[in-house]
């Protein structure tokens, strides 16, 4: 194959590698305030306060949410170097 194929093929690697790096990250993020609501919101928690025990509910859904996301996303990443790596032994 040409140089150029292998060149824009590696370019595509790094772009892939840049994204999925960009969003870790901000799933990180996202992860680490939903953390500091739950963090605000447990005096009122900890009184008993209705409101805010239905709220901290939510956010505990939507970081279950996330890290389920992001395991399926791990699993499938993996899925994919393997078949990759069987390709590669079949050749």
């Amino acid at each position: 194959m040409s140089t150029a194929y292998h060149d824009v093929q590696h370019a595509l690697g790094l772009l892939d590698h840049v994204c999925r790096e960009k969003a870790e990250q901000y799933r990180a993020l996202e992860l680490l305030r939903l953390d500091a609501m739950t963090l605000c919101l447990s005096p009122k928690i900890d009184s008993g306060d209705t409101k805010a025990i239905l709220v901290a509910v939510k956010i505990m859904e939507r970081h279950t949410r996330r890290n389920a996301q992001t395991l399926a996303r791990v699993r499938r990443w993996r899925e994919r170097k393997r078949q990759q790596w069987v390709a590669l032994g079949s050749d």
